[in-house]
């Protein structure tokens, strides 16, 4: 149980006690504990504003009473150890004050016999701390701190201090330890919003903890809450070169300027004020702004002003540039978002276009890329380019997909400036249209899905489009021409791939060489330009090859030749049956086993509605799970998503095609890896997005599709006539 506590001042200018020095004191005096009524006196000025009792770390309690004269102090001792009831606490801590030229002599020496430690004690705060530490000594640059002492007890609470195991208490210790309980400075490894509150540790209170300190709700408040030789001494500390440094003297001059929470947005339109920008009138005017925000003592002048908050910027700006990196977007978004905001009070539009991590630079180097596209050299639109991609901004979504515009608009330049292969045959046409039209198809798709809010950038897709499209007509125009000789002459294919070929031609070396079973992926209406999008994703898990080699024995994507007219009834039907025809879903299930690639094993077909499971939970319908996990099934699935979604709308914003987008592929992909299966993924015929061409009105006949119609009537200038066997 507790003891009792009285103070008495020194003879000459008696301090204060505090709250915290009462509870450590006590704290520190193991006896007092042993369950005996006892009076300690303190020497101290007779002031007290705490509660009167007081609780340790230890749970140790003391009443504190105030004796401003002798007999006060009488009063108070006998009250408590002669009182006709046990007083609670135990302990009684009076504060008394005796006159200036007075010695213990002025106290009844009976009395003392009584009283802990039998004198009058004067109280030295460093020794308290030492003791609180549990320290073997002061660091002498500790002891200069006058404020610390006090702080470090009233910080200790009921928590205490975690002891250094009869070590030496260092100045930067201490104080470090005093600043992140009084502020809560966590370390920057904790979650400033919802994490583990922060700890003592006495690690170096670097930029990263204060920037992360400034961003956690009520933080800056708790410095400006402070005395005020707390909240200074606290603030010359965090600003040593040891600790937060420049930063810490920018942050805490924020702090008193009320403007704390907006240190890293305010940081970051720093870097670009201070770092980025090319100096001019209005940028010296808008740094004059800014500097104003440092409220009316800012904590250097001139030049000295101007190296703080260039060094300052670059920290901010490395901190917020972690938190877009690590997509910490509940941090830095509020803070980015913030820092615009700045922009525009401190007239720093300018600037902040420098910056590589502000929005404005982000529009900034799209516009510059626009510019670059626009002179046509090739050097500088590389240039534009990385720069673009370097700003830290350019790895979101919404960047992604412009940036990848670009891209494509640089390549469809690029393609621009060759010479058009000479159409020689429909074979040379067909392997043309995957090696290089192909691509000019999927580049001239991503401008036509989003264009872009930049004039520069708008303008140039426009002029880069409109070149694009007028040399696909003339190639289409050209190719259209032999096609309908070679359609009518029944010319040989020889080597060109042909839908009712497939099976013969790639199938069967497949099956007959690799000794594992097939699943054929045919994704009905995928163009050779979205092919080489799905190509490039799913290279990244899979090897790629091919049945057919070239001369160098390189694996190479080859194209296949639809049925005429394009149609799935057409093309789709030929392919699985092996032979030209036109036919539906029954009779693609039939034909498609019977084929002789597969060499007597069982093979079959599975359609849209056979995909979907008998319940929740089951990827796949019973039927399709059966015969992949048979290990002599040869396995073939129709996905629809391509064709049925560009029959109904234009695929707006991104014109990127992905495994995920197509619906299907990934869970197939996952069986035939677990079951050991060759995939093969092609299609029945390939849609090609027209969006600036214009309707024909046929001037005969009857209109069976979008691609074609059937005979009768002249045949007019924009139109092809085809006849021949590969014509169902």
């Amino acid at each position: 149980m507790p003891d009792t506590v009285t103070a008495a001042p020194a003879t000459i200018g008696p301090a204060r006690l505090s709250a915290g020095t009462v509870r450590q004191y006590v704290a520190s005096r193991s006896r007092l504990g042993d369950g005996t009524a006892r009076v300690l006196l303190l020497r101290a000025a007779p002031s007290w504003d705490a509660p009167a009792v007081q609780r340790t770390a230890g749970g140790l309690q003391a009443r504190v009473a105030v004796a401003p004269s002798v007999l006060a102090v009488h009063e108070q001792i006998l009250g408590h150890l002669d009182a006709a009831e046990p007083v609670e606490p135990k302990v009684l801590a009076v504060i008394t004050l005796v006159i200036t030229d007075c010695e213990d002599t002025d106290l009844d020496p009976g009395l003392f016999a009584r009283v802990y430690g039998g004198r009058i004690r004067s109280v030295d705060n460093w020794e308290v701390v030492q003791e609180a530490f549990n320290a073997r000594g002061i660091d002498g640059r500790l002891r200069g701190e006058k404020w610390a002492a006090e702080a470090l007890l009233d910080a200790a609470a009921t928590r205490g201090w975690p002891s250094l195991g009869r070590g030496l208490l260092s100045r930067d210790e201490a104080l470090t330890r005093l600043a992140r309980r009084l502020l809560r400075l966590g370390r920057h490894d904790r979650d400033p919003l919802g994490g583990p509150a922060a700890h003592d540790d006495g690690d170096r209170i670097d930029p990263v903890a204060l920037f992360q300190w400034t961003l956690t709700p009520g933080g800056p408040d708790l410095l400006r809450g402070l005395r005020g030789p707390e909240r200074a001494g606290l603030a010359r500390f965090l600003s040593e070169p040891e600790q937060g440094g420049s930063t810490g003297r920018i942050v805490t001059a924020l702090v008193n300027a009320e403007h704390g929470a907006d240190a890293a947005a305010y940081a970051v339109v720093c870097a670009a004020l201070w770092g980025h920008a090319e100096a001019d009138h209005d940028l010296y005017q808008a740094r004059g702004r800014a500097e104003r925000w440092l409220g009316e003592t800012p904590p250097a002048q001139g030049d000295d002003l101007d190296r703080l908050l260039t060094s300052f910027g670059q920290s901010g700006e490395a901190y917020v540039r972690g938190l877009v990196d690590r997509r910490e977007h509940r941090l830095a978004d509020p803070v980015l978002t913030r820092a615009a905001q700045l922009v525009t009070q401190f007239g720093a539009r300018a600037a902040a276009s420098a910056s590589p991590l502000l929005e404005a630079g982000l529009d900034a180097r799209f516009t510059a890329v626009g510019h670059a596209l626009s002179g046509g050299d090739d050097e500088k639109v590389t240039a534009a380019i990385t720069a673009l991609t370097e700003h830290t901004l350019a790895a979101d979504g919404a960047a992604q997909a412009r940036i990848e515009r670009v891209r494509m608009a640089a390549r469809l330049q690029r393609w621009l400036k060759t010479r058009p292969a000479t159409v020689a045959s429909v074979a040379d046409r067909t392997a043309y249209q995957i090696r290089e039209l192909g691509w000019a198809d999927r580049a001239l798709e991503h401008l036509e899905a989003g264009g872009d809010t930049d004039t520069a950038l708008s303008d140039v897709y426009s002029r880069i489009g409109n070149q694009a499209r007028e040399r696909r007509r003339e190639l289409d125009r050209a190719f259209s021409e032999r096609l309908a000789v070679w359609t009518a002459d029944s010319t040989d294919p020889r080597s060109m791939l042909t839908v009712e070929g497939f099976l013969n031609r790639i199938v069967t070396p497949v099956v007959q060489s690799s000794g594992r079973r097939v699943l054929l992926l045919l994704i009905d209406g995928m163009s050779a330009a979205i092919a080489t999008e799905l190509g490039e994703e799913l290279r990244g898990q899979w090897p790629e090859f091919a049945p057919l080699t070239d001369a160098t024995g390189q694996p190479v994507r080859r194209a296949v030749a639809a049925a005429l007219p394009t149609l799935t009834t057409i093309s789709r039907t030929s392919l699985f049956a092996g032979t030209l025809m036109k036919g539906d879903q029954n009779d693609e299930k039939r034909l498609f086993p019977l084929h002789p690639c597969w060499n007597g094993s069982p093979a079959a077909v599975f359609h849209k509605d056979d995909l979907r499971g008998p319940d929740t939970g089951s990827p796949f319908s019973t039927a399709l799970s059966e015969a992949l996990s048979d290990e002599r099934t040869h396995v073939a699935v129709v996905l629809n998503t391509v064709d049925d979604r560009l029959s109904k709308e234009q695929k707006l914003g991104d014109g990127a095609w992905s495994a995920k987008e197509i619906g299907g592929p990934e869970p197939l992909l996952r069986a035939a890896r677990v079951n050991d299966m060759t995939v093969l993924i092609t299609s029945d015929h390939g849609h090609v997005v027209e969006r600036r061409g214009r309707k024909l009105d046929a001037a005969g006949g009857t209109v069976g599709s979008a691609r074609h119609r059937t005979p009768g009537g002249p045949v007019a200038a924009d139109e092809i006539e085809l006849f021949g066997p590969r014509v169902v």
